[in-house]
């Protein structure tokens, strides 16, 4: 599973990969002009939205990829002094290899030779984005593995429509494989079921991707489009958000 992933360096200095199917379909997870800068500058202001609103601090993250928005969240929450017990965020990673060498590192284990570039990675991940936020690295891991720990950081398998939500969310990050990799994610049946199912009345929806079929999922639910820039040279991508007392109708 790991020949399929391709560690590089973005233009901003942080680390991502590129990943080959076994058809050659090959993708890179972030934009090559900068991993973490795409990250902070396409998710974290919906995570600042949730708390500078004081809803209530649920997180919905497809795509766990490198742990990117994750720790995103854990050093904003560090940063804004919001307690472990008041923060949950499910998580869901398709690929098996990428979810175990995580969670392996998280909580600590001893890398094997295969994994020693992968420890590198999350570290500098994780040091770079404590910098962002003004803490420590050691913290960041510290809080990500509390939460996994109190059980209130949930790592699921790949999202389908027979996913089950038991809770419904504030901020949905939405960082999937584009379209053309994970074409059932993208098409506008699935993503009104999964958007009536997973955000709360109150939400705000963030993508790096701006497409018809999820502007019409979102809008048949009540969200708001609101005017979003794309990164590293892309027009635009999608931000959206509903403030609203109860939930539309699910469509037939």
């Amino acid at each position: 599973m790991e020949s399929e992933f391709q560690i590089i360096t973005t233009e901003d200095g942080s680390p991502s990969v590129t990943w080959t199917n076994a058809d050659g379909l090959s993708e890179s997870m972030h934009n090559k002009k900068g991993a973490l800068s795409e990250s902070l500058f396409i998710y974290h202001h919906a995570i600042s939205l949730v708390t500078n609103k004081g809803w209530t601090p649920r997180f919905l993250s497809v795509g766990l990829g490198l742990g990117y928005n994750e720790l995103i969240i854990c050093g904003h929450c560090l940063q804004h002094r919001i307690p472990l017990a008041e923060v949950s965020i499910r998580s869901f990673e398709s690929s098996a290899f990428l979810r175990q060498n995580f969670l392996d590192w998280l909580q600590g284990k001893a890398p094997n030779k295969s994994q020693l570039d992968w420890w590198k990675l999350y570290y500098d991940i994780t040091e770079s984005i404590s910098k962002h936020f003004g803490t420590s690295s050691t913290e960041v891991k510290k809080y990500l593995a509390g939460l996994l720990m109190l059980g209130q950081w949930e790592l699921s398998k790949e999202l389908t429509p027979q996913t089950v939500f038991t809770e419904t969310y504030s901020a949905i990050l939405f960082d999937a494989f584009s379209s053309q990799v994970s074409p059932a994610l993208w098409s506008e049946e699935f993503l009104s079921g999964f958007i009536f199912d997973a955000a709360s009345p109150n939400c705000v929806f963030v993508t790096y991707a701006a497409k018809g079929t999820l502007n019409r999922a979102l809008r048949q639910h009540g969200f708001i489009m609101e005017e979003q820039q794309g990164f590293g040279g892309k027009r635009q991508s999608t931000f959206a958000l509903r403030v609203a007392n109860s939930l539309t109708a699910k469509p037939l």
